[in-house]
């Protein structure tokens, strides 16, 4: 566990290229987590840190994701056999064995994010290019193009009628996830978005960007609602209590107990005045 924690394998070399954990995920009821590194994914027990499996894949792990209620894995990765494009397949985690296999994606996978009930994964490369898939079936949904090089954020929105892009000007394009069709943007930061993610009930929006601010956004009226400081590394993602946010030198919570009748919510402790940066909203 703390080598998902860290980000590296704590078993390996220190100089061993496929120490990095570049995949993380988490199953629905919290028992298990996945991480993904070099062409390993190892599957560990989360209250115990127990190893329970080892999951080897044709090449570097890309993405991973718990689907079918934690039974399945679906892993991406780097497959040179096939050109250096990703391919994903599903194992059964039980029994550490491959049972689908997915036609190979035209664009290398940069990050992929899958709905929260497991049933559409969303996958953004290094050339722009978004793909969305059924993962029980295999079946392609679509494919178009999202940005003009690497997409290194991605969204799928709760209904999975739509996603968010990140783009290196700092726009978000918001996309319709059959079509491709740009239905609107976000537009604000001024730097390469980072990290972009829907509240559960996906009237929330929060994004991270190089020009080192986070920002909350109203879904519905596509509006900032706060902006803070995350550094130029920094990272925003959910929970499903709180939203948070993490920088080179620290992690905090941005709110906690938000009502979203109301709109109101309780500050926490830890988020301190000089973070959180109303004039610039």
């Amino acid at each position: 566990i703390n080598g998902i924690l860290t980000g590296q394998d704590p078993e390996a070399d220190p100089g061993d290229v496929e120490a990095d954990v570049h995949a993380v995920s988490l199953s629905d009821d919290a028992r298990l987590v996945a991480a993904g590194h070099g062409k390993k994914v190892d599957v560990w027990v989360a209250d115990e840190g127990k190893l329970l499996r080892q999951i080897k894949s044709k090449g570097p792990a890309d993405a991973v994701a718990f689907i079918n209620g934690g039974r399945e894995i679906a892993i991406l990765d780097q497959s040179s056999r096939d050109g250096g494009n990703s391919t994903m397949g599903v194992w059964n985690v039980r029994t550490g064995k491959r049972v689908r296999e997915f036609a190979p994606l035209s664009d290398s996978s940069s990050i992929s994010v899958v709905s929260g009930d497991g049933k559409v994964m969303a996958s953004g490369g290094v050339f722009g290019i978004v793909t969305i898939w059924d993962v029980t079936s295999g079946k392609l949904k679509s494919q178009f193009q999202a940005a003009d090089d690497l997409i290194e954020a991605l969204a799928l929105a709760p209904d999975k009628g739509s996603v968010l892009v990140g783009q290196e000007s700092g726009e978000i394009a918001w996309l319709n996830a059959a079509t491709g069709e740009e239905i609107g943007k976000l537009v604000g930061h001024n730097g390469r978005v980072k990290t972009v993610s829907f509240s559960a009930d996906g009237s929330r929006i929060l994004s991270g960007s190089d020009d080192g601010t986070f920002r909350l956004w109203d879904a519905k009226e596509r509006r900032t609602i706060l902006i803070g400081e995350a550094g130029r590394s920094g990272w925003a993602s959910w929970t499903p209590e709180f939203a948070f946010v993490t920088s080179p030198d620290e992690a905090f919570k941005v709110f906690s107990d938000y009502d979203y009748q109301t709109l109101q919510s309780t500050p926490n402790p830890d988020f301190t005045d000089d973070k959180a940066r109303p004039d610039l909203v």
